[in-house]
């Protein structure tokens, strides 16, 4: 199977033309796989976000947890 370059729907291999962007069919323009860089990024980015919102109330709860035992000392 064939991806078009430009678009990245999956053609026939003997496609002359890109059914979706109507894109000439040559070397250039197509491509055996299509790119999935962008995917992964955004799962990437996913998990760096959570990641630092986890830290962000953590560093929250124990600033409360501080607060409220300095309280008790006194």
């Amino acid at each position: 199977m064939k991806y078009c370059g430009k678009c990245g729907a999956q053609l026939d291999d003997g496609a002359d033309v890109c059914v979706k962007c109507k894109a000439p069919c040559d070397n250039d323009v197509f491509a055996k796989e299509p790119d999935k860089k962008d995917g992964s990024r955004m799962g990437l980015i996913a998990v760096v976000l959570l990641i630092l919102v986890l830290i962000a109330f953590g560093c929250y709860y124990f600033a409360e947890i501080s607060f409220y035992n300095s309280l008790l000392d006194f």
